[in-house]
């Protein structure tokens, strides 16, 4: 896409402005962007945890005199640049983390995703991926009647899981 202002650029830099609630985006390139004031800036999430860090709070006024008593880093540090400085840091600045886990997540417990308990299950699926680069070799060599047993082998062993998690279902 070329900048909207001179038509000449390839644009780089999308610059959004909201004006009494209403949203215009504009796509120019950097040295229109620069002429409008716009600067590119480059955004990472240790910016986005040093940020949040930044705005703790407990028990109404920012606690900076913490310190690590095994690295050293005070709380104010973490702050300032988003990085602990060691293992310890997470004891020594426990509350404070917690804090900011609520704020960034919703939650203190990261409940991530959980394929299935079910042993047979991940048997069958460690298998199935087994299969899958049988059957690509085999494609690949030219050996289509190998394939087709294996593709008929995975259809089976897909057809287990399927029941399975009907079974699991009700």
């Amino acid at each position: 896409m070329l900048c909207e202002i001179c038509g000449k650029v390839e644009a780089s830099v999308t610059y959004t402005e909201i004006v009494d609630g209403n949203v215009k985006e504009y796509h120019l390139c950097e040295e229109c962007a620069r002429k409008k004031g716009v600067e590119k800036t480059k955004f990472s999430i240790i910016d986005l945890i040093a940020g949040m860090a930044g705005t703790l709070e407990k028990d109404g006024k920012k606690d900076s005199n913490i310190r690590c008593p095994c690295c050293g880093l005070s709380f104010a540090s973490f702050r300032k640049n988003g990085k602990l400085g060691c293992t310890k840091c997470y004891e020594t600045f426990m509350d404070e983390l917690i804090l900011l886990f609520r704020k960034i997540h919703g939650s203190t417990k990261h409940i991530g995703k959980m394929i299935t308990k079910d042993e047979d299950v991940l048997r069958i699926k460690s298998e199935l991926k087994k299969l899958d680069n049988e059957l690509k070799k085999a494609v690949a060599s030219e050996e289509f009647e190998d394939a087709a047993k294996i593709r008929d082998r995975m259809k089976a062993y897909e057809f287990v899981i399927k029941m399975k998690k009907k079974g699991s279902k009700g």
